[in-house]
């Protein structure tokens, strides 16, 4: 008689082999959403540098005054960066809406609350811009978030604690 088949070695060899690969691989798939996460807000912190760059331009070309106007809101300039009156949340939404020429939804940073993608929280130096993808996180840093200090221009990508 020809019986073909598997013994039983061979199953337990071939179970311990998938059992190995998927604890090196699963974690590395799980990790990948946090890095795409980290991605988008890379990708739209660059976008918004080269927005306020255009913005900064069309200031200087029209000769550096003191106020620009850009889609009916009004920007000042600080250290040639443009920079809202008083850095409240309204105000850095605002400045997001005439970087990016309203093309980039954003919304107020509300704890425990979904945003569609982005949302904006207004410090006494500085707005933050938050990455939500729709999720839910009690504090503004367990999501990928962007910085703006408009005195000086800096920007920089944080990313902390992201689950």
């Amino acid at each position: 008689m020809d019986n073909r088949g598997f013994t039983i070695v061979e199953l337990v060899v071939v179970i311990l082999l998938l059992g190995i690969i998927a604890t090196v691989a699963l974690p590395r798939f799980i990790d990948a959403t946090d890095e795409a996460r980290l991605s988008v807000a890379q990708h739209t912190t660059g976008a918004f540098v080269e927005a306020l760059n255009n913005v900064r331009s069309e200031w200087f070309a029209k000769g550096k005054p003191t106020n620009l106007t850009v889609d009916a809101k009004n920007l000042t300039f600080v250290n040639d960066w443009p920079h809202p009156t008083t850095l409240t949340t309204a105000n850095c939404m605002d400045l997001w809406d005439t970087a990016f020429r309203a093309g980039e939804p954003i919304q107020p940073y509300v704890a425990n609350q979904p945003a569609p993608a982005w949302s904006a929280i207004g410090f006494t130096s500085a707005c933050i811009y938050v990455y939500h993808e729709g999720q839910t996180y009690g504090a503004a840093n367990l999501l990928p978030f962007f910085l703006y200090q408009p005195r000086n221009g800096s920007i920089w990508v944080q990313r902390y604690n992201m689950s």
